[in-house]
Formats: C-alpha cells, sequence, structure tokens
C-alpha cells in the first residue's frame, strides 16, 4: 500500500542432530512509494496573532514541499517543510489558497506524491460582541438558541455546531447561506435547550468555488453555561 511503512524480520533453520533450529532474526524496515496527500485543512484561523495553521494526514515521506499563494493562486511563498503542518502570518481582511506534496527519495531515486488540491485559507465567524468584549449575541430562551456572528467575506455558507464539551462531541445543528449571519436552533441532539446549561458553540464559514470545498476551520468556540457567554480556544482533534 502506498505511503506505508513495513517492518520485515528474517531467520533461517538449520539441522541439529534430530531437530531443527533457528537463527535469530535480521529486521529491517522498507517504505514504499508515498502516496496521495490526505486530510489537507485549514485547523485554525488566530485572528489575534494573525497566523493560520494548516494540516494534513503524516505521510512516511522525508519533507513535504509547499505552495502558499493568495486567494488568486499567485506564489507568496514556496519551499520545503518537514512536519505535517504549516503556519504562516495573514491578514485577517484576506483570502489565501495552499497545495503540498510530499517527497521521499528511496535507493537514490526522488519521488513524489503529486500537489494535493488546492484549499482557500480565511477568517473563522465570530460571534457579535459588545460591552468591549465582555457582551456576546448568544442566547437561550424558551428552550432555544440563537445567535449572530461577524460575516466573512468570502464565505459561500455557514455551519453552526453545538457540543457539551469544549474539545469533542460536536454535531452540526445548523447550515445558512452567505446572506445571513443569524440563526435559531430549536433542538439539540432531540432535546430543547436548557437556560441552567452549559454548551459549546462555534460557526463555520463553508467557502466553494471551482468545485473546491474549504472549511475555515475551529480555533474558536463560545460557552454558554447558566446564562453566561465567553469565549474560549479549541484544543481538540482536526
Amino acid at each position: 500500500k502506498k505511503g506505508t511503512k513495513y517492518y520485515v524480520a528474517l531467520c533461517f533453520g538449520y539441522n541439529d542432530s534430530d531437530s531443527v533450529k533457528y537463527s535469530e532474526p535480521v529486521t529491517a524496515t522498507g517504505k514504499t512509494i508515498i502516496g496521495s496527500i490526505t486530510g489537507l485543512t485549514q485547523a485554525r484561523w488566530h485572528a489575534n496573532s494573525e497566523k493560520v495553521y494548516v494540516t494534513w494526514d503524516a505521510q512516511t515521506a522525508a519533507s513535504y514541499e509547499y505552495v502558499f499563494m493568495n486567494q488568486n493562486g499567485k506564489t507568496i511563498t514556496s519551499g520545503t517543510w518537514y512536519t505535517n503542518t504549516y503556519t504562516h502570518t495573514i491578514s485577517n481582511k484576506k483570502c489565501y489558497s495552499f497545495k503540498v506534496k510530499a517527497t521521499a527519495t528511496i535507493n537514490g531515486k526522488k519521488y513524489d506524491s503529486g500537489y494535493s488540491e488546492t484549499i482557500y485559507l480565511f477568517a473563522q465567524p465570530m460571534i457579535k460582541t459588545s460591552n468591549f468584549g465582555s457582551s456576546f449575541a448568544l442566547n437561550i430562551s424558551n428552550g432555544r438558541l440563537t445567535l449572530k456572528w461577524d460575516k466573512v467575506k468570502y464565505a459561500t455558507n455557514y455551519n453552526v455546531y453545538v457540543s457539551k464539551k469544549r474539545d469533542s462531541g460536536y454535531v452540526k445543528v445548523g447550515s445558512v447561506k452567505k446572506s445571513k449571519n443569524q440563526i435559531t436552533i430549536k433542538r439539540f441532539n432531540k432535546k430543547k435547550f436548557k437556560k441552567k446549561g452549559t454548551y459549546y458553540v462555534y460557526v463555520e464559514a463553508v467557502r466553494k468555488k471551482n468545485g473546491l470545498v474549504s472549511s475555515s476551520g475551529i480555533n474558536y468556540v463560545w460557552q454558554y453555561k447558566n446564562g453566561k457567554v465567553s469565549e474560549k480556544y479549541y484544543f481538540g482533534d482536526y
């Protein structure tokens, strides 16, 4: 299977009187020709430090070659990377694009996976705030959750996710077109929302263009706890 590391052990047997004995095994590892890049996604858009983090599934490769571009595909920077997570400074008001390929040299010959599909990179929607960041447009009333967020210029639609835990268990509970930036959710896991309860909420912006679907990822989540809302960082898997 491409992109897989295998471990091999070899030993030999010989006759000793009426029994067969075996040598200690000799072990080695072998890499197959690298496979295609999978799992490429924008993990975090960090609005405060203005950095974007991109990740993909690790390969049995010696290195990766990346291209970081503007939204129209013009190269900003390119080079070699040695882990499956890439970071770059950004402007919160702009959209970027990114592609990567894995490379490895096997028995003196260089192989590569070919470039991945290009993904767009853009800001995660922030839930609207007021009073210098102390109040958020997220509320539970009459068993329903309502929220509003700041629009993202490059989004074609928005998805809303809810969980009972900060770093796992998120369920998609609603979706709206790019023209809207608010939603009312009636149920979560087939139950009404409880005003005296704890929930975690985030909004995902999705960009669909030229047959490609890209996501703003998840860096910020909002904790609703007994009527109070606060902004948190997400530390779960991508």
